[in-house]
């Protein structure tokens, strides 16, 4: 936590270096000409598009920053070569580089020749990539008066607006997204606690009365261990009653005996002098005789038995220690296999209803910021209960993952387990709803470099999204990922100097 707190600050730090080191362009405004930025975007399949403009003023040269931004993942563009043209209204001028000053950004120049109404085409080749195509309607003003009024009408805003640079958005971890209605329906918030799968836990028993023998290297809880590879040996030859040694010599004793009585009966049941019931009984006498002899043989070796994990995995209990007497049949030790684990949650009895339509999950482990979703765990619902009990009012509900290091079997984990639904709803990331006092808040984008701080009132949450009931309109694109940041750069007095009033 202390090193999230020391990046958050450095952060700041190089975002307030920035604006003070240079002339301020929050909204593009020079202090020497007192000249305001007009702020242009355009969004295309891999790029955000960004511009920051003087005025267009037919026949005045105007200077164009551009910044270019991976949607993907909000980092600068690192290498591109950039064209823009201003077409309409008369107007047929356009400017080329070959690349860019720095990543993410160059600067270009155009001189207008018509004022009206037109269109700046922005043209983006990346390396091996398909280039991007921009088209974004401009107004090419008259008369320089008239061109930076419009500028100053553009830089008006609320007083509850913050600025973040580009800068600051490319050293942090930040993203935006569009709000559209998408289908939404209600989540169960439960507990879970994570169980080995059966059939993925096998028990290991004595097959021999006698004491517990661990070699150099004891297996202990947590152990990884191999199919067939020896855990500890139970000796049997210690103990009077159970003497491993004496058990085997009765064993084979008693299987010649048997044997050499089926042999003889046999010849005499040919001649009749035998009936084929005393026959019988001297085969499966034989039988049995045989199969105690072959098991107690295969699980001694000098009147021990070698114990060995069944699967390969990890050894998740011992039950004996180095010395202990055991009994037949005993359990010893278990062994987990690392592939599959099984979540089970406890859901109020009065959602049993909703049961029936699950479709998903989200998984938040123990210490975790983020959920993972149940399909990135490979998982999927086995059952639910069909009953209660007065000793359990909670309904049962089942899942199946695949073993990660972050399922700790025997621990709990939060759920949200997701149902079908026709219903749609704006939704925003769980990390856009910023809580402060009891209210909730999320920042709106006005520009790339603008944001506009807007209560909101959430709905229901699957774990990752949330719905938003009102404050936001469909199509506004909303912060994600670096709402914190935005928040604490507004906390530090970070805010939009254009906020409130006019130049």
């Amino acid at each position: 936590m202390k090193t999230n707190i020391v990046y958050l600050s450095a952060l700041l730090i190089a975002g307030l270096s920035v604006s003070c080191g240079k002339p301020h362009t929050g909204h593009g405004k020079d202090t020497d000409t007192h000249q305001e930025k007009l702020a242009l975007v355009s969004y295309g399949a891999s790029l955000e598009i960004y511009c920051k403009t003087d005025p267009l003023v037919a026949g005045e040269k105007a200077q164009v920053l551009l910044y270019l931004t991976r949607t993907q993942d909000f980092k600068p563009q690192p290498r591109a070569a950039v064209s823009i043209r201003l077409t309409g209204a008369g107007n047929r001028v356009q400017a080329r580089r070959d690349s860019l000053d720095r990543p993410g950004m160059c600067t270009l120049t155009l001189t207008p020749q018509k004022a009206g109404q037109a269109r700046l085409l922005v043209s983006v080749r990346t390396a091996g990539g398909q280039p991007e195509q921009a088209s974004i309607p401009v107004t090419v003003y008259a008369s320089h008066s008239e061109g930076q009024k419009a500028a100053q009408e553009q830089a008006t805003h609320s007083g509850n607006t913050v600025t973040f640079s580009k800068e600051m958005v490319w050293k942090s971890q930040f993203s935006t997204e569009v709000c559209r209605p998408v289908p939404f329906g209600p989540a169960l918030r439960v507990m879970a606690q994570v169980e080995p799968a059966q059939g993925e836990e096998r028990v290991v028993v004595s097959g021999v009365p006698g004491i517990v023998r661990m070699g150099s290297t004891p297996p202990v809880e947590g152990m990884a261990v191999r199919a067939g590879q020896t855990l500890l040996t139970v000796d049997g030859n210690t103990t009077a009653d159970g003497n491993m040694g004496v058990r085997l010599q009765e064993a084979e004793a008693a299987y010649l005996r048997a044997k050499s009585e089926l042999e003889r009966k046999e010849p005499l049941a040919k001649e009749r002098i035998v009936t084929q019931s005393d026959l019988q009984d001297a085969r499966a006498e034989y039988a049995t005789a045989k199969a105690q002899w072959e098991n107690l043989k295969r699980l001694s070796g000098n009147g021990r038995q070698a114990v060995t994990a069944p699967i390969a995995g990890y050894v998740a209990q011992l039950n004996v220690k180095n010395g202990q007497y055991v009994e037949a049949g005993q359990p010893l030790a278990s062994v987990s296999s690392t592939h599959w684990l099984t979540l089970r949650a406890q859901v109020p009895q009065q959602e049993w209803r909703m049961l029936p339509h699950i479709h998903g999950a989200n998984i938040r482990m123990a210490g975790a910021r983020t959920v993972t979703s149940l399909d990135e765990l490979d998982g999927s619902v086995l059952s639910y209960g069909r009953q209660v009990s007065t000793d359990t009012p909670l309904v049962p509900v089942l899942f199946r993952v695949r073993y990660t290091p972050d399922l700790l079997p025997g621990s709990w984990v939060e759920m949200f387990i997701r149902t079908e639904t026709s219903d749609r709803a704006l939704t925003v990331p769980a990390e856009a709803v910023i809580e402060e006092m009891g209210l909730y808040f999320i920042y709106v984008q006005l520009t790339p470099e603008l944001f506009e701080k807007r209560e909101v009132t959430p709905g229901g949450t699957d774990g990752r999204r949330v719905e938003v009931l009102s404050g936001i309109r469909d199509g506004e694109r909303v912060v994600g990922s670096g709402a914190i940041l935005v928040k604490l750069t507004q906390a530090s007095g970070g805010v939009d100097p254009h906020a409130g009033h006019m130049h």
